[in-house]
């Protein structure tokens, strides 16, 4: 479904992510993970098209995203990124309604067709009985629903996310990762995310990505690369690693921080 090519990535003249590849099923969920500053975001966002690629694609159903108009892309393709702003006085409701922009034309209103799509949104992310609230009055895992449920009503096929959870409380971490794996079952919906904690990564990931210095360390179902020597490896932590009955569902512990 997408496919990127060899990328690298920078920005000005400084490369942070070379020879990256990587292809993603219809349905997957793929989280990229790694430590700070190892290019987890850089590609999501070239992934996305907000940054161009020094060199590389990224090919959408067999075709080059930079071939394609923004409204194309946005059509098949919603990006979430970490920080999203809203005017304080919109409500939830008003927030959503702006995911069918890209259906429509300039300064077109919303149609029946798109109002029902919006509804659908709000009712997917339970979001109902605070549509009329304005965005600075919800909680922050609220006003993570609100913008996830906007990207909803573009009525995408892939859903990049980076750290959506970002600035949660432990609840809200879980609340928002039940969601996207919940609409990522029942809609097939593709997800590609970045998040930082292993045990989530491994939770609610079919597969996962990791990348250090800007190049791939592993990729594979979580139970099959995430072991002891790899998280060494790359974030220079002895970890102990639990797992159940069935050698799945793991759980990381750390021990130390190695020099």
């Amino acid at each position: 479904m997408l496919r990127v090519n060899e990328f690298k990535v920078g920005y000005d003249n400084k490369v942070v992510v070379k020879d990256f590849s990587m292809h993603v099923k219809k349905g997957e969920v793929v989280t990229i993970i790694g430590p700070n500053g190892s290019g987890k975001s850089t590609v999501l966002k070239a992934i996305g098209r907000l940054l161009k690629p020094m060199d590389g694609t990224v090919y959408l159903d067999g075709k080059s995203i930079w071939n394609m108009k923004g409204k194309e892309i946005a059509k098949e393709m919603a990006c979430l990124s970490q920080h999203n702003f809203a005017p304080e006085d919109m409500s939830v409701k008003k927030l959503i309604g702006f995911g069918r922009n890209p259906h429509k034309n300039w300064l077109e209103g919303l149609n029946k067709e798109d109002e029902s799509i919006v509804e659908w949104a709000i009712e997917k992310t339970n979001l109902k009985h605070i549509e009329d609230k304005g965005m600075m009055n919800i909680s922050g895992g609220e006003r993570q629903r609100a913008w996830i449920a906007m990207a909803l009503a573009q009525k995408p096929k892939i859903l990049l996310l980076d750290e959506p959870t970002t600035y949660l409380d432990i609840n809200n971490q879980i609340e928002i990762l039940d969601l996207v794996k919940e609409l990522n079952e029942k809609l097939q919906l593709t997800v590609i995310m970045v998040l930082h904690d292993l045990n989530q990564a491994a939770k609610y990931s079919d597969r996962v990505l990791v990348i250090k210095d800007g190049n791939i360390k592993g990729v594979g179902k979580p139970e099959n690369i995430l072991n002891e020597k790899l998280i060494k490896d790359v974030y220079k932590v002895e970890m102990n690693i639990l797992r159940n009955q069935f050698g799945e569902k793991l759980v990381f512990i750390p021990k130390q921080i190695c020099n």
